[in-house]
């Protein structure tokens, strides 16, 4: 029974090794949407966050970095499970806030204080428990629906000619009588 599962394992801890690998590359997007995917099974998910919590315990800068940084991507747009199982398990990124790595020979201290502020993006987001819900889809014919009118903004009145009213009456001047000579 236990062999089944050693490949699944394998499998899973070999792909987050590469989306969290030990250099300054970006983790690749088709990596990222593989690590959604599986987290939508719930085996998978479960090795899933067991290879990246095992990632967080690298003594590289870089790694925990990224790991943090998928650790946010899938509580955002991952399975809602992942997220709920993060929040047992919660410790490990919590020992990230007081991360203190090698300074880096160009950027020096940088690298560990992005590693102590997304760690606390990732710890606010796995504690909220307010349902993230999605944008509705677009192109379906929704359209928001309008805001009552007591709270709608009013629109300012046009500039306006003065009513006629105000203005004194102008009146005819009269003109001179001339003698009409015959």
């Amino acid at each position: 029974m236990v062999s089944r599962f050693i490949p699944d394992s394998i499998k899973y801890g070999s792909l987050v090794a590469k989306a969290a690998a030990d250099d300054e590359v970006p983790t690749a997007g088709y990596l990222q949407e593989e690590l959604k995917k599986m987290t939508l099974d719930p085996d998978s998910c479960t090795g899933v966050e067991d290879a990246l919590l095992a990632r967080l315990e690298k003594r590289s800068s870089n790694v925990k970095l990224k790991t943090l940084r998928l650790i946010k991507m899938l509580c955002e747009s991952g399975s809602p499970s992942f997220r709920r199982d993060l929040q047992r398990r919660i410790k490990e990124v919590r020992e990230c806030l007081h991360w203190q790595g090698e300074p880096h020979p160009t950027m020096g201290d940088l690298p560990n204080k992005m590693v102590r502020e997304t760690a606390q993006q990732v710890i606010n987001l796995i504690i909220d428990t307010a349902p993230h819900a999605a944008a509705p889809p677009s192109g379906l014919g929704l359209t928001p629906a309008p805001a009552p009118a007591s709270t709608a903004p009013k629109p300012e009145p046009a500039p306006s000619m003065p009513s006629a009213q105000s203005q004194p009456q102008l009146q005819p001047l009269p003109l001179p009588q001339q003698s009409i000579s015959s």
